[in-house]
Formats: structure tokens, C-alpha cells, sequence
């Protein structure tokens, strides 16, 4: 039972120290995140959270869930938890075809490169 709370409140951890990266260093070069909508056509970054996933964002995520997971073993939760994945791994899917029609070859590099996840 320890290690299980050991294990949850590190999987807590890394997600709030990965979301406050992201989000540092998309302040940093100065980008605006849109939740709806395009954005102007801008170059392709590369940044270091994005060389190991191409959706770190989501991976964490469902890390945190996860976490959660772990502190209250329950049906209902691992229930959301899939539900939660499929949910993301959709919307994974509609980000690509999107970005792949922004930013064309260079995208498609990209993909090739980097892990859907981990």
C-alpha cells in the first residue's frame, strides 16, 4: 500500500512538473496556445518535451490519471481511464491530419522521427 502511494503521488508529480515545462517554454518563444481555431502558419518547433513525444501533453495526462488510478482502485475510475484514452487517442488523430495539411513534408519528417506517445 505504501509503494502504491509512493508510485501514484511520483506519477502526480511528474505530470504537474511536465505540464509546467510545456508551458514555460511555449511562454518562452512567445506562443499563444489556441484551444479552438487555427493559428497563423508559423515555423515547425521542435521543442525537447516534443523530441521524445509528439503529445507529451496528453501522455501526461493519462499519467495523472493513472495516478489516480493507483489511489482509488476502483472500477469507475479504470472505466474513465479507458474511456479518457480512447477520447484522447480521437482527438490525437484530428491534431495530425490537421497538422500534417498545415505544415505539409515537414510534419510528415516529424512523424517519422517521434512516437505517436512514448
Amino acid at each position: 500500500m505504501v509503494l502504491q502511494n509512493v508510485l501514484s503521488m511520483c506519477l502526480f508529480a511528474f505530470f504537474i512538473l511536465m505540464v509546467l515545462i510545456r508551458a514555460a517554454m511555449l511562454r518562452k518563444r512567445g506562443i499563444r496556445v489556441m484551444l479552438f481555431g487555427q493559428t497563423n502558419k508559423s515555423d515547425f518547433l521542435l521543442m525537447p518535451l516534443f523530441a521524445i513525444s509528439r503529445n507529451p501533453i496528453y501522455v501526461c495526462f493519462l499519467t495523472f490519471f493513472m495516478g489516480l488510478f493507483l489511489i482509488n482502485c476502483n472500477i469507475v475510475i479504470s472505466m474513465a481511464i479507458v474511456l479518457f484514452a480512447l477520447a484522447i487517442h480521437r482527438q490525437i488523430i484530428r491534431e495530425e491530419k490537421f497538422l500534417a495539411r498545415h505544415y505539409g513534408s515537414e510534419y510528415d519528417t516529424y512523424q517519422k522521427k517521434v512516437r505517436r506517445y512514448l
